[in-house]
């Protein structure tokens, strides 16, 4: 059985690029259900399904695109019309979620690997499934494309969109974007660029860190005790901070906690699930006390650039981090020194 966590990718590894179109409720209607919960109806899926050949090189060997007819949200939102250029004639021509899901997941096998372009879809999915009262669980690993694009193609690592990508890797625009299987598409071909473009072993090593199990909560949270003075809600001493939420072992510190301006960041490791990133992000109750506001992660690309980031900015700057009112030119001089 493959490790859900961080799979190691190998000639035999797929992978399923998929997208989502889905309609959102009009909070005017009465629903069965919390809309601020269930925010989203899924209505169309696309799905492109990449294997490598003897070259290593990433190949499409199958493709999906289907149309969902919505059980809940049968009147097309006006914002998703205006996208997708649907119309609420074209709602009743879907067939059923569980089909088209069922579709999506006869795509796959054991040494899959489940991509989209950031994390919106694969939540989407997962709250559709809890819609329909389906079993969430969906047992195969799961990478967002978007931060393996901007580690490897964009030095200013920003949040960009698959038309981004696709106009930089200068792509033919073949499909009209805002449909699940142009995007998909677009997607998979990102994808093969990336491959293609860079180290094959540096892209396939980092493609493997950041696969994740979609099944799993990633993200934890707790608050430190209100005090008086400041400083207390910064410290790291709490177990809770370096244990491993899933087995409960104590983590190996890779960035010890440091407090940079407002917040304090560590990284920690589990030998058998990966990297977590701690942020503790200090706020001001009514009452004039501090208390800590710290989020517990699996470590995402982004997360560790933030973290490495800021650790440097630390190194160079102390506390209160990079000053404002420096130039650029005597920030790199300070940086370089």
């Amino acid at each position: 059985m493959r490790n859900l966590f961080s799979p190691q990718i190998d000639k035999e590894t797929s992978f399923v690029v998929f997208d989502l179109e889905w309609n959102q409720p009009y909070h005017t209607m009465n629903y069965p259900f919390d809309t601020h919960k269930f925010n989203g109806e899924i209505i169309e899926i696309g799905a492109v399904k990449l294997k490598f050949d003897e070259n290593n090189t990433l190949y499409i060997s199958d493709k999906l695109s289907v149309d969902v007819k919505p059980e809940f949200f049968r009147t097309l939102h006006y914002h998703v019309k205006k996208i997708t250029h649907k119309t609420d004639a074209d709602l009743k021509k879907g067939i059923k979620f569980k089909e088209a899901y069922n579709q999506l997941m006869s795509l796959c096998d054991e040494n899959t690997i489940l991509v989209t372009w950031g994390s919106g879809d694969i939540d989407m999915l997962k709250l559709n499934l809890e819609l329909m009262d389906f079993d969430t669980n969906i047992g195969i690993s799961y990478l967002d494309l978007q931060p393996i694009f901007s580690l490897f193609a964009d030095e200013e690592f920003g949040q960009r969109s698959v038309e981004y990508a696709v106009d930089f890797f200068k792509i033919d625009k073949e499909e009209e974007f805002h449909s699940a299987y142009a995007d998909a598409y677009y997607t998979s071909l990102i994808m093969r660029r990336v491959f293609e473009g860079y180290d094959f072993e540096e892209v396939k090593k980092a493609c493997s860190k950041a696969t994740i199990n979609p099944d799993v909560k990633s993200s934890f949270s707790r608050t430190t005790p209100p005090d008086k003075n400041i400083s207390k809600a910064y410290e790291d001493k709490e177990k809770w901070n370096r244990t491993c939420p899933y087995c409960g072992n104590k983590n190996k510190t890779l960035i010890s906690s440091f407090r940079i301006q407002k917040s304090a960041y560590a990284l920690y490791e589990c030998g058998e699930h990966g990297k977590f990133f701690v942020r503790n992000k200090v706020k001001k109750n009514k009452e004039g006390q501090y208390y800590g506001s710290i989020v517990k992660r699996m470590c995402t690309i982004r997360d560790l650039i933030l973290v490495e980031s800021k650790k440097k900015e630390y190194d160079i700057y102390g506390r209160e981090g990079k000053p404002q009112c420096l130039s650029k030119k005597e920030q790199n001089e300070k940086e370089n020194l």
